[in-house]
């Protein structure tokens, strides 16, 4: 469902999907990025990022990057050096890019909040529990398989009794390609969102699985 129609600065990520409730930093270096940056931070510190279909490209167009993208809070930016600016950011909500409005000095971007359907409020009590224990046991098994995972945070994931919190914090901590984020990002309705992400964990799994035995081979 579209909310409210805002614009604001936008930052075109290369090889990397934010989605809402990450705080993460990211580098820019290309000019209209950094200025998008510098005018956030002197009106309401809010940026819209939004990630490029290819990454190579320099200065993409609206056709060129992805429609669903994040609206976030700039908490700090740090200079660095060759002209680089860090970004430390918390992501507020999904957004919709609607347009790119005519500016040489950096992106501005028409943006509509994004807010989640909920096709879930209706079903029974212990549907919405069977789907809570398989995305725990899926996730457990994927961290398992990954080995990467930080347990103590596995277990806190583990402790969420919520389904729809444990949906929004599980794509943030599963360490998966930024192509899948995305993937995750474009859905709005939360029962295909839970499905997209169920299928996300279990083809990881299904790599990682495959990955072990190669190196078994080996």
């Amino acid at each position: 469902m579209k909310d409210i129609i805002q614009v604001m600065p936008a930052v075109a990520l290369r090889g990397m999907t934010i989605l809402p409730d990450m705080i993460v930093h990211f580098d820019v270096s290309r000019s209209k990025s950094k200025k998008a940056v510098e005018r956030a931070m002197t009106t309401n510190q809010k940026l819209f990022v939004v990630t490029q279909r290819d990454p190579d490209i320099e200065d993409p167009d609206k056709e060129e990057l992805y429609t669903a993208g994040t609206i976030v809070n700039i908490k700090q930016m740090t200079k660095l050096q060759h002209g680089l600016i860090r970004v430390l950011v918390d992501s507020v909500e999904r957004a919709e890019l609607i347009d790119l409005l005519e500016n040489d000095e950096f992106l501005e971007a028409e943006v509509s909040t994004l807010n989640n359907d909920n096709d879930l409020e209706d079903l029974p009590e212990e549907c919405i529990e069977a789907m809570l224990r398989g995305l725990k046991d899926t996730f457990q098994q994927y961290s398992k398989a990954h080995g990467k995972i930080n347990k103590d945070l596995t277990r806190q994931l583990l402790e969420q009794d919520d389904l729809e919190k444990l949906m929004n914090v599980i794509p943030v901590h599963a360490l998966i390609k930024w192509q899948k984020m995305q993937q995750i990002l474009e859905v709005s309705k939360l029962s295909e969102k839970y499905e997209q992400i169920l299928f996300v964990l279990n083809n990881e799994i299904e790599v990682l699985q495959i990955k072990r035995e190669l190196e078994e081979k080996v």
